[in-house]
């Protein structure tokens, strides 16, 4: 029985599928077994989520020697544990065998190119030391399973760093211009096609249909909180806030919750700006003590991704018009002064003036570091 047959039986109905018994040129005969380019994009499809990332993917997994052994290569892998955690077996190392490690948590805030210097972190950690959950959802791992992790990347609010089971955790971040990183993101979601996986996706949608200016002008697109001043969510608020009282009413932000998001920000251990990224990439590297990395691939690009995945659209350039930018005014208005923040800080560090910060507790206290 084919792969999309044992895994999502109503993949009987869709368009393209073909009996168990058929032969294709692009198959990988092994025995009696018959593996087509079709069978893994659709064990991709209803696994992992998504398409493969490239043709080579697609001849990796060709090797396999039944449907079997594919479909169990998806299930145990990182990226499926990351998304459906659930289904394995909690991990029963006691965390005080770690506890002495230093682990580095790397908050990704969206669209400021953070895939490209998580995949740089990457190099330096064995695999079984990289967690695999890059949402926000730290919170449902246990602490035995969040004690095995050196490194630990992903779209996390700050206080995400109490979770973390170990005696120094160094934070890092990287920050862009607030209004190019909203118009990054709308140019990314306008890329995406508004059906299969993202079928349900009203980012998307309203992004394939709407003006930029439409789109930030639109009530559910400005509640959203990847979009409504996300530094200030992720550094003095939290995710678990986002279905409660964010965005805040009329805008009203304590000055005090302003001013906790920058001292944290000034006291993250490594610090970039998109802009700048060479430099930040230095930067932040010699600041955790890890080997400055000798090239950098970006990663995500939205002008790239059409290349690789024939559905997804290219996106014109989106050009400040004054009903844009007056679109994007209160939907950045305290990223902007962070971002002013991160830039200073960020400058001050690369003329010398860093020297090993001192962590800020979630509650605001300050915690001396090492």
């Amino acid at each position: 029985m084919k792969f999309w047959k044992t895994v999502y039986p109503a993949a009987r109905s869709l368009p393209g599928f073909r009996s168990v018994a058929r032969t294709s040129d692009d198959s990988a005969s092994i025995g009696s077994a018959s593996i087509t380019r079709e069978d893994i994009r659709y064990g991709y499809r209803f696994v992992l989520g998504r398409e493969p990332e490239s043709e080579a993917a697609l001849d990796g997994h060709l090797s396999h020697q039944t449907i079997e052994d594919l479909r169990l290569t998806l299930l145990r892998s990182n990226e499926f544990q990351g998304k459906y955690k659930v289904l394995f077996e909690e991990i029963r190392d006691d965390p005080r065998l770690t506890r002495e490690r230093d682990a580095i948590i790397f908050i990704h805030l969206q669209k400021t190119g953070g895939l490209t210097l998580q995949s740089l972190l990457e190099r330096c950690f064995s695999k079984d030391r990289i967690c695999p959950i890059h949402d926000n959802h730290l919170h449902l791992l246990s602490i035995a399973e969040l004690g095995r992790y050196d490194l630990i990347s992903g779209h996390f609010d700050f206080v995400s760093v109490d979770f973390i089971p170990r005696k120094r955790v160094k934070t890092v971040a990287i920050f862009r211009n607030p209004q190019a990183r909203l118009i990054s993101l709308y140019r990314f979601f306008r890329s995406h096609p508004p059906r299969d996986e993202f079928s349900d996706s009203m980012l998307v949608s309203m992004a394939n249909r709407l003006s930029a200016e439409d789109f930030f002008e639109h009530p559910e697109v400005r509640a959203t909180a990847d979009l409504f001043n996300l530094y200030l969510l992720v550094f003095a608020r939290s995710f678990a806030e986002v279905h409660i009282s964010w965005p805040p009413v009329e805008n009203k932000i304590r000055q005090e919750e302003l001013d906790l998001a920058k001292q944290r920000v000034r006291a993250l251990d490594g610090i970039g700006i998109t802009e700048r990224f060479d430099e930040s990439a230095d930067l932040i590297f010699k600041s955790l003590g890890l080997p400055v990395p000798s090239a950098i691939e970006s990663v995500n690009v939205t002008d790239a991704i059409p290349k690789f995945d024939a559905r997804f659209s290219k996106v014109a350039p989106v050009p400040m018009t004054p009903r844009l930018a007056d679109a994007l005014k209160e939907l950045t208005a305290f990223d902007d002064e962070i971002y002013r923040e991160a830039l200073a800080e960020f400058e001050r560090r690369r003329k010398g003036g860093f020297t090993a910060p001192h962590s800020v507790a979630s509650d605001g206290r300050q915690m001396a570091g090492e």
